[in-house]
């Protein structure tokens, strides 16, 4: 799937793994995708150091390329929109 709009902000997480010794990096984008009198915003999330560039993308037309993903978390849904691929537009 993709959504094309304009980067709102881009946040930075870091955390260890269950193991207490793996670090893991998570850059989740918030993308404006519809703008007027009711404008939708999105968040998708990119792990790993290889997405360390997506900071500077704040108030840039991007393009993302991302997958819907659900889970069960204590018997309560979630859903992440996973980010594999973004173009700045």
């Amino acid at each position: 799937m993709e959504l094309t709009g304009k980067v709102i902000d881009v946040k930075e997480r870091k955390g260890t793994k269950s193991d207490g010794v793996t670090e893991w990096v998570r850059y989740d984008v918030e993308l404006n995708h519809e703008t007027g009198k009711y404008p939708k915003n999105s968040i998708f999330s990119f792990s790993g150091e290889k997405f360390a560039s997506v900071l500077s993308l704040k108030d840039t037309n991007v393009r993302i390329y991302f997958d819907v993903v659900s889970s069960w978390y204590n018997d309560n849904p979630q859903t992440r929109l996973t980010g594999y691929k973004y173009e700045k537009r």
